[in-house]
């Protein structure tokens, strides 16, 4: 399934791992909307999201480790870890 037309996918294993695509969100009302927020803070569970900035103000006031990847070359990439 294309990940552009999945706003959430979910795997298992140690965690529960719910992985979010909000490229086609516009803002933290449409996730409520989607209700992709009932899995915030849910016990057990890591919630990855892509576009994050899409739905700021659904993730405000809440525990998040922001990674960001830069590409640095075609073979190279820089990670970034910030614990907020």
């Amino acid at each position: 399934t294309s990940p552009t037309f999945t706003l959430m996918s979910d795997y298992d294993g140690r965690l529960k791992l719910y992985h979010i695509d909000a490229y086609r969100l516009s803002s933290g009302e449409e996730a409520y909307e989607a209700g992709l927020t009932e899995y915030f803070g849910e016990d057990g569970t890591v919630v990855c999201i892509e576009w994050a900035q899409n739905i700021a103000s659904a993730i405000a006031g809440r525990k998040v480790i922001e990674i960001k990847i830069d590409r640095t070359s075609d073979e190279k990439r820089e990670i970034t870890i910030n614990d907020k």
